[in-house]
């Protein structure tokens, strides 16, 4: 399959990238937004704020018809989140805000990318007609290249991810409980 990995372009399909990043976590986004359909119009307006998710921290893997089959989001740590700019983002996408953003932002955002550890991997995605076609591979290579030390946080449940990101260089650092209390563990890729 041929396919271009780049960072993400004013001209690509905002909704697919904010439905990709969606899809990255179905315990904290299906709580958050009453549908998908909220989640994807909120997330399309961080996309444009000083966010993790803004498009500058997008990297994405695009067929030739400039479909967006896959995105990761990552950044160069430290970094934070303001929970200000989030509600800026429910404001512009005209979606009804209540105090699961506060939740979501204190149980996850506050404390992302708080440790000065390197270069953080935050949200991989690969649409689902397109999957196990070594586009996660070539999206997770490709923003780690030339990184000491990166890292990840991934839901135990979902071992086809980790194992990905073993054979990709990961190890498991530890194992704590994700938010809503869900299984996950860090995992850390070191390079000499």
């Amino acid at each position: 399959m041929q396919f271009t990995i780049r960072k993400m372009a004013a001209e690509d399909d905002l909704n697919q990238v904010a439905k990709l990043i969606y899809l990255t976590d179905p315990y904290i986004y299906p709580y958050w937004f009453d549908s998908m359909a909220d989640g994807i119009k909120v997330i399309a307006q961080m996309i444009d704020l000083p966010t993790l998710y803004n498009r500058e921290n997008i990297t994405v893997a695009v067929l030739p018809d400039g479909f967006i089959a896959g995105m990761v989001v990552s950044k160069q740590t430290p970094f934070s989140e303001e929970q200000a700019v989030i509600s800026r983002a429910f404001e512009r996408a005209k979606v009804k805000e209540d105090d699961r953003t506060k939740k979501i932002f204190d149980a996850y955002y506050a404390l992302m990318g708080e440790e000065n550890d390197g270069y953080y991997v935050a949200n991989v995605a690969v649409d689902e007609a397109y999957r196990g076609q070594g586009i996660a591979g070539a999206l997770i290579k490709s923003v780690t290249e030339g990184k000491e030390f990166c890292s990840l946080e991934c839901v135990i449940a979902n071992d086809g991810a980790w194992r990905l990101y073993q054979r990709l260089g990961f190890e498991i650092h530890y194992e704590y409980p994700g938010v809503h209390g869900i299984p996950c563990y860090k995992m850390t890729l070191k390079r000499d």
